[in-house]
């Protein structure tokens, strides 16, 4: 296995510029292909590899991916809140270490399926753009604007042990819509299996957050 150094340095060259994205949906998969570079630049082979060891490069490598993946969905928070008026400011979630130590301890010391490193990394990065979209979503609603998130349904990577012919029910479970955040965190809109491409998008609006006329007003 390469060094942080180089494997960042692969990652990079691969990388593509933040552009184009107007929704949740392009955010999700420019985090997708992040998470796919990631992959390939780890590899599959950790065979020999210590469990510490990989973790201190699996906090820094993806520390970097996450980061850019909120970087992304906050570029397309921030558009969102323009084009509703809204002069606020748009907040990016915090890696947390404890996210590659958990990969670490399952693939330490084994030669893996390069299918596995890559369900494991895009989930890494597209958990970073829920995340941006739940912190956004519950400071929105403690200012008394209005939110809305969705949660739909993808077909595409399945959940491990699913056939092919069946929809997933892990999924389906999540699935559907919410006007507020603790009841689609509560629903489970926000968890993802490794492989899950469930899209989750989120609006906000304005609405009264006072009786004598003050606060926001709808538009």
């Amino acid at each position: 296995m390469n060094d942080a150094r180089t494997i960042l340095r692969q990652y990079q060259r691969g990388k593509k510029a933040v552009r184009g994205l107007h929704d949740y949906g392009d955010a999700q998969k420019y985090a997708e292909g992040l998470g796919k570079l990631l992959a390939d630049a780890l590899g599959s082979d950790f065979d020999g590899v210590d469990e510490a060891e990989l973790a201190g490069v699996l906090r820094v490598v993806m520390k970097k991916a996450y980061g850019d993946a909120t970087t992304a969905a906050a570029n397309v928070q921030q558009q969102m809140t323009r084009k509703q008026g809204l002069r606020i400011g748009t907040l990016q979630p915090d890696f947390e270490p404890e996210r590659a130590d958990k990969v670490a301890e399952e693939l330490a010391g084994k030669i893996v399926d390069q299918g596995l490193v890559d369900n494991l990394m895009k989930q890494h990065t597209l958990g970073g753009v829920d995340d941006t979209i739940r912190k956004n979503a519950e400071a929105n609603t403690e200012m008394g604007l209005e939110t809305h998130i969705v949660r739909e349904y993808s077909d595409v990577g399945l959940r491990s042990g699913t056939k092919w012919s069946e929809d997933c029910q892990w999924c389906l479970e999540r699935c559907g819509e919410w006007d507020n955040v603790a009841d689609a965190q509560a629903a489970g809109a926000f968890e993802r299996h490794p492989g899950c491409l469930c899209k989750i998008d989120y609006q906000v609006g304005k609405t009264h957050t006072t009786s004598n006329g003050g606060g926001w007003v709808n538009v």
